[in-house]
């Protein structure tokens, strides 16, 4: 219901499939669909949108890495989706979310795993994947490493191993390009570095947007912050984790190659699973509500307008 609410505005603009020219295997992919009926995408992109935010969702309460069972992070994710007309299409930046998800879902089962280097693999290929099919996705290869600093004993084979498993997506697309006898289109699968950030037109309601989602974040950190002590060891390192993936994403959109807005989204992942905390131990309950409908009206606002 959240989601059909936040994005009324569909019927009068609807969602449409966007390719990220240039920007990662996705973009042919999404260019050979046939055009959709406008119905058959805003379907879609709800379906899209609601199994990424309950996934992660039951993915944090199954870890027991919130004090309480609740729905706060979907909540967020949905929230913080709808916020920008960029994010409001089916775009690469969307899809590479559910890889993101998943991938931060395989560094928490490191714990108490007796198969780490499988699992360590695994996550390098779901990183090289991403950053194969998506560009702007690249900083997620260093959040791997990070993440292994974290959670893991440094042994160094490990972090070879970490690194096969990011190459070896690119190994499969050299040997295909081999086959096909087209070696030189490598390149086209190569992340490059960004040029300038292109501004909108109107820079005020994107200010006010980012203004507001940016306090909501801090809200959620320093919620989680205050809360931290109770945590297990374990649990904080993981919340770490999302911390710096957080961190690592957000300049997503200005290093990355004609990345633009829509590559903002790959930061709300983890964005919405700290802003949860804000929502989920509120000491002030007209603080959360505040930013809740603070949050919604800007939403409606950038794509109604």
């Amino acid at each position: 219901m959240l989601s059909i609410l936040l994005h009324l505005p569909f019927f009068m603009h609807p969602p449409q499939v966007v390719p990220a020219n240039g920007n990662g295997a996705l973009s042919p992919f999404l260019f050979a669909l046939p055009e959709l009926p406008d119905v058959i995408v805003m379907v879609l992109y709800h379906v899209i949108v609601l199994l990424q935010a309950f996934r992660l969702n039951y993915m944090l309460n199954e870890l027991r890495m919130l004090q309480k069972q609740a729905l706060t992070t979907a909540m967020c994710y949905v929230l913080f989706t709808s916020l920008f007309e960029q994010w409001n299409h089916i775009t690469p930046a969307l899809l590479c979310n559910s890889l993101i998800i998943w991938l931060f879902h395989k560094m928490t089962q490191l714990k108490s795993s007796s198969q780490s280097r499988s699992i360590i693999y695994n996550i390098g290929f779901i990183a090289g994947t991403a950053v194969l099919l998506y560009h702007p996705s690249m900083t997620i290869i260093l959040v791997c490493f990070v993440a292994i600093a974290i959670l893991r004993p440094f042994q160094l084979n490990e972090w070879f191993i970490l690194l096969i498993g990011i190459l070896t997506p690119f190994y499969f697309l050299l040997f295909v390009l081999f086959l096909r006898n087209d070696l030189n289109s490598i390149w086209l699968y190569i992340p490059e570095w960004g040029t300038p950030f292109r501004l909108p037109p109107d820079l005020r309601p994107v200010v006010a947007t980012l203004i507001a989602l940016a306090v909501v974040l801090l809200a959620g950190i320093y919620s989680w912050r205050a809360n931290a002590s109770r945590m297990l060891i374990q649990v904080r390192k993981e919340w770490a984790v999302l911390l710096f993936m957080l961190l690592a994403l957000i300049p997503a959109m200005f290093i990355s190659k004609d990345a633009g807005y829509e590559a903002g989204l790959l930061s709300m992942v983890p964005g919405a699973a700290l802003a949860s905390h804000i929502f989920l131990n509120p000491r002030r309950t007209w603080l959360p509500n505040i930013f809740f409908w603070t949050l919604a009206a800007l939403s409606i606002y950038n794509n109604w307008k």
